[in-house]
């Protein structure tokens, strides 16, 4: 996780934490994610969906600080050094704050993503915000549990659209933003962006913090009201149910898995203790479900750390930097990482064996020359066959590219076929399973000739996946539609 920071003044404090990519631009799918402590999602609090955006573009201002305690283990105290509570003063004087006890988050109207028209109601919710309790369990000196019940913070806003809005806390609200000490977790801004339920943001906070377990630990219903402030609302199990906990796994589903931009969502096991399933239950299980969105970003996040590594063996073994490093990094895909390592590996021993028979001159522009030439010859390949299927018997057979297939337009007899292999892949896995493997058009008949059918799958990755699940029941819906005695070819663009 990093040494731990012993900065103590802004000026030594990094600037950024995130790693960067070897043009020094932050990955895409990075800028998506905001980490905040776990306690901030198992905070009660009873805020609207419009509050609960503001409390996370907050959050999303207070990044360096948080990423900084996360990843190098500095002190949070350290960190109120990042907020500008000096710029608030030059602007407003000393009498709107005291420097001792509270800390000043400047942010542009633009990071609570509202535009001109929508403002009125803006300024309503952040007036709102300001009233709202803050709950923070504390222990006394023997240890005794309490809650310090306290406000949020103080808003300074514009009257105007084009300024920025100034949220002023008491420095120990402040730490418990940025504090580790019950653990930390991460979610995508994406999904808060497209909520529309306030209960489907909490619950995909809950679940976000328990990422890497199937489930999350049985909960009472008594819990899970209290937690929501929800005690005395929605007094019947149904209604409760339907109204809040159904609502929010059809909103979550629909933002993970119908329109792919989020990695989580969630069913709710009921728990009976007498077995008659009947009422309310004892207790409530939450069954996390990651999507193919989610999938994507566990790859990519593994992807980035090989890329990484392959930047710095070519650093330290070529010389490589600057442009040339970056140019052959954008080259690196998830189809030829695994060649490249053993290329690489390989030219290493070639050019030390040059350079001591003095048959090249400066190493790192031919290591250069070598690797790009490589790279474009893998890169000329139309399509590459996935050859890994684990368990399954399948032919797989090589393809320079698809023209070899001798494909044709396809028939509306073959596109009709392949509809119904769509529609006995969803009746046999049912919704869920079918949008979480082939939402967005993620398998393709991509061409007929003869006894053979070409099929075109995302990447190498999702190939692995989905045919260790579902393999032999692709192939048994295929041979339904075309007859056991064809070729079923798999393979991924090049």
């Amino acid at each position: 996780m990093g040494q731990k920071g012993d900065s103590m003044s802004k000026k030594n404090l990094p600037k950024k934490v995130a790693k960067v990519d070897s043009d020094g631009s932050l990955p895409e799918e990075e800028q998506s994610w905001v980490y905040q402590p776990i306690m901030m999602a198992m905070m009660r609090n009873k805020y609207s969906k419009s509050q609960l955006k503001s409390l996370v573009a907050i959050m999303i201002q207070m990044q360096d600080a948080i990423k900084d305690v996360i990843f190098n283990n500095a002190r949070p105290e350290d960190q109120l050094a990042l907020f500008p509570t000096e710029d608030f003063i030059m602007k407003f004087g000393e009498e709107l704050i005291d420097p001792n006890k509270e800390v000043v988050l400047k942010i542009p109207l633009s990071k609570f993503k509202c535009d001109k028209r929508r403002y009125s109601k803006l300024k309503d919710d952040l007036d709102q915000l300001a009233t709202l309790p803050f709950y923070i369990p504390i222990k006394s000196l023997d240890g005794e549990e309490y809650t310090h019940v306290s406000g949020l913070c103080e808003v300074i806003r514009p009257k105007s659209y084009d300024r920025d809005v100034y949220i002023k806390m008491k420095k120990e609200i402040a730490l418990r933003f940025i504090s580790n000490d019950g653990g930390s977790m991460k979610f995508l801004e994406q999904v808060v962006d497209e909520a529309n339920h306030n209960y489907a943001m909490r619950m995909y906070f809950f679940i976000a913090s328990w990422r890497n377990h199937p489930a999350t630990c049985p909960r009472t219903v008594k819990w899970v009201r209290n937690w929501l402030m929800l005690e005395n609302e929605y007094p019947r199990w149904n209604m409760f149910y339907n109204c809040v906990l159904k609502k929010a796994e059809e909103e979550l589903y629909r933002i993970a898995v119908v329109e792919g931009k989020g990695d989580l969502y969630f069913t709710t096991k009921k728990i009976y203790d007498n077995g008659s399933e009947v009422g309310e239950p004892d207790r409530l299980q939450f069954i996390i479900h990651r999507s193919q969105t989610g999938e994507r970003y566990d790859n990519n996040s593994a992807f980035r750390s090989r890329k990484q590594m392959i930047s710095e063996f070519c650093h330290t073994s070529f010389g490589l930097k600057g442009a040339d490093l970056t140019a052959i990094l954008k080259m690196v895909t998830e189809e030829n990482i695994d060649k490249l390592n053993t290329y690489l590996v390989e030219l290493d021993m070639e050019e030390q064996k040059r350079l001591k028979e003095g048959k090249i001159d400066k190493l790192h522009r031919h290591a250069f020359t070598c690797i790009m030439h490589q790279l474009k010859e893998w890169a000329t390949e139309d399509a590459e066959v996935v050859e890994s299927w684990v368990g399954k018997e399948l032919p797989m057979q090589p393809e320079k590219n698809h023209a070899s297939a001798k494909e044709s337009e396809l028939s509306s007899d073959d596109q009709q076929r392949w509809g119904r292999v769509h529609q006995s892949l969803r009746a046999a896995m049912g919704d869920v399973e079918y949008h979480r493997w082939f939402s967005g058009n993620a398998m393709q008949l991509v061409g007929i000739s003869e006894q053979q059918i070409t099929i075109g799958v995302p990447s190498r990755t999702y190939w692995e996946m989905v045919g260790q699940e579902y393999g032999a029941l692709i192939k048994e819906v295929i041979e339904k539609e075309w007859g056991s005695g064809c070729e079923i070819h798999f393979t991924t663009k090049g």
